[in-house]
This record gives C-alpha cells, structure tokens and sequence, in this order.
C-alpha cells in the first residue's frame, strides 16, 4: 500500500512539474509574436482493478494543446485583409495625388486660368503682338506641366510595377514556407501530439499572407492546411502553386504605344486571371489598370 501511494505521489509531482513548466513557458514568451498560450490537458491514470473495485492509480499529462480560437483567426484574418487594401490604396493614391500637387499656385488650375486669361486679353487686342506672345508663352507652359505629369504618372507606375512584382515574390515565398511548414507538421504529428511551435509559426505566415494577398484559409484532418487566393487554391498539403505578373497586351496592337497596359496576376499554369483579387495586391491591381490611366486621361 505504502508503495502504491508513493507511486501516486511521484507521478503527481512529476505531472504537476509539467504543467507549472507549461505555465512558466506562457511567462516566458508573453511577449513573443505569434506564440499561443498553452495548456498542460491532465488525465488520469488508468487504475488497477481489485476485487473491492477499482484503485487509481494517479494523474498524467494527456497532451498539450494551444489554446487558440480559430474563429478569431478568421474574423483577425478577414480585417487585416481590409486593412491592407485600404492602407496600401491610401499609399498609392496619395501619390499619384501629389503628382499634381492641388490646390497650388504652380498646378493645373493656375496654369489654365492663366492660359485662358491671356486668350481674352488677346480678344480684347488681337493686333498686340505683345499679347500673342503671351499666350504663346502660357501654351508652352500648360503642355509643359502636362508633359510633366505624364512623366510622372509613368514613373509612378513604373515604381508600382516593381512593388508588385516584389509583392509577389514575397507571396510565393511565403506559400512555399506553409507547403514546408505543413509537411513538417503532419510528421512531427503522426505520434498523435500536437507541434505547437510549428503551427505557431505556420500561423504567423498565414496572417502575412492574409494581409497582403488576402487568403482562406482551410485546416485539414492530418494537421495541414490548405490555402485559397480568389477562387484558386494556393498550397495544398506540401505543395504551393506560384504566382505570375503578366501584361494584357491588347489585340490587335494599336499604332501608339500604349502608356498604360493593364495587368492581371496569374496562378500557376492557368493562363486564366486570378478574380477575386484581395489586400495589397488588390489595392496595386486596381491602381495600375484604373487610377493611374483615369488619372492621365
């Protein structure tokens, strides 16, 4: 008897050690991003069978599990893909604003009321040789200023060209750390234990991917999950589908060059666009095949 109590009075404190080390591993990373509190699940043991009834024989730890709300996840998920739209347009827009820097005394406005001011000083003395050059004078001025506007329009599409081609770069990348992340994970796993540290980290790369591309995100039986941008599926299990920039040239091509060609991102090998399209990359899309050519027309 005195040995079985002892038994019992060992696995308590050892059991309890566990859970007071859970506990102290909360302490320790409360400030650590992307780490989810954890919970030490305590069991009993299973006890011995005697002939007056059953003795117990103890306690265990049965698991530990991350005390994380999916739901939140997803409502977290949602907003912050509406917060990286709306932040990175805001971005944007307020650039191709400051392209024409109104109201200004050196902007459009001031540029045409003086041009259309020298016609009627003109009308008014239409022999002034004075006045004609005056209105030669302020012609030069507003096809300059709409010379440099159109540079500058360029220029800003260029830039967000090129802060979309890295946005997808960093899609990929990150899509292919989850595809990493979930293989890891269903091995580590097949034990029937949880790895908290790596679905901590595979989250953290989700709620990136949220934010820029505005991704769903879909948990799979084996511990991994899959991944949907627009209609389309991203990762599945261990392998991740990258995303491609492509010009819609149009056809048959005009005579001009076009200043403005719109853009449409493309998954894998589908030669489809990607629709519905979220986030950042939502935000940049619609600035370069809308806002900036409205803006130079």
């Amino acid at each position: 008897m005195s040995s079985g109590l002892l038994s019992i009075a060992r696995t308590a404190l050892l059991t309890h050690q566990s859970a007071l080390q859970t506990i102290s591993q909360n302490i320790a990373n409360a400030e650590t991003p992307g780490y989810s509190r954890q919970e030490a699940v305590l069991s009993a043991n299973v006890p011995v069978r005697m002939s007056y009834g059953n003795v117990g024989t103890g306690v265990h730890v049965e698991t530990i599990i991350r005390k994380r709300d999916l739901l939140l996840d997803d409502s977290y998920r949602s907003a912050s893909t509406l917060a990286g739209n709306a932040e990175m347009r805001r971005d944007l827009l307020g650039q191709v604003e400051s392209v024409f820097g109104e109201p200004s005394d050196a902007g459009m406005a001031s540029a045409l009321d003086a041009f259309w001011g020298s016609w009627s000083d003109l009308s008014a003395s239409p022999g002034s040789l004075s006045a004609r050059a005056v209105v030669q004078q302020r012609g030069r001025q507003v096809a300059q200023l709409f010379n440099g506007y159109d540079t500058q329009l360029t220029q800003q599409r260029n830039s967000t060209m090129e802060r979309l081609q890295n946005t997808i770069g960093t899609i990929n990348s990150i899509a292919g750390q989850v595809a990493e992340l979930n293989t890891r994970i269903v091995t580590s796993e097949s034990d029937g234990n949880a790895n908290n540290d790596l679905r901590d980290l595979r989250d953290i790369k989700l709620d990136e991917l949220s934010r820029i591309a505005g991704t769903r995100v879909i948990t799979q039986a084996n511990g991994s999950v899959s991944v949907l941008i627009g209609n389309s599926t991203l990762v599945q299990g261990d392998t991740a589908r990258p995303l491609s920039l492509k010009l819609e040239m149009p056809n048959p091509m005009p005579a001009t060059p076009l200043a403005d060609v719109n853009v449409r991102i493309q998954l894998g090998t589908s030669p489809d666009r990607l629709a519905p399209l979220a986030g950042e990359l939502s935000s940049m899309v619609a600035v370069l095949n809308v806002d900036i050519p409205e803006a130079r027309s």
